[in-house]
């Protein structure tokens, strides 16, 4: 059996531009186009510009086969925005009411979890990511995110290098991606 995918390399954070990975597993075979990534701080007016950037650190360029990877990744950064704003309005509108989180010390249901945000008990001082790679799977997909995750903790800050793994899905009658699970893990390297 023949498997169709694709990878796309395309800018990943709100501070930096490292590459994320996008691969295409739905057998879409969708041309595709390229263009040099923007950061997420890029102004909603520009970031579909395709206008060249510099930066002397990175580039990333970003080639796209598919929407729905694209589509996803938004989901993604929408959703971690909103986590690192302690806006939990955003974060339930995010995810499917079933969504479950996996912590360091907690697992919990999107009520707890939002909860943890809304009493102080999470309070995020920052949010750097180093990549996400995505795979979509027909109405699944899965994002990891290579993270430096900054909180504050009884009054005093703490950062943890983690990989989180989000897995989202899509109804077909509106192609919304929603949160279904994140699950936190504590890299040592």
């Amino acid at each position: 059996m023949t498997q169709n995918s694709s990878t796309t390399t395309i800018g990943s954070s709100w501070q930096c531009w490292k590459p994320i990975t996008i691969t295409d597993r739905d057998g879409g075979g969708r041309e595709a186009a390229t263009a040099l990534a923007e950061p997420a701080t890029a102004s909603p007016r520009n970031r579909d510009s395709r206008l060249a950037r510099s930066n002397k650190k990175d580039t990333a360029i970003m080639t796209t086969t598919d929407t729905t990877a694209t589509r996803v990744l938004e989901t993604s950064k929408h959703f971690w925005a909103a986590m690192e704003a302690s806006d939990t309005t955003a974060m339930r509108a995010a995810a499917t009411p079933e969504c479950r989180f996996v912590h360091i010390g907690v697992t919990c249901d999107l009520d707890r979890e939002l909860q943890f945000y809304d009493d102080g008990t999470f309070q995020p001082a920052g949010i750097t990511f180093h990549s996400q790679d995505v795979t979509v799977h027909g109405a699944a997909a899965v994002v990891i995110s290579d993270i430096d995750y900054s909180l504050l903790l009884n009054g005093e800050e703490t950062t943890h290098h983690f990989a989180v793994t989000e897995v989202y899905v899509s109804s077909a009658d509106d192609e919304t991606w929603r949160l279904l699970q994140l699950s936190f893990t504590a890299l040592v390297y």
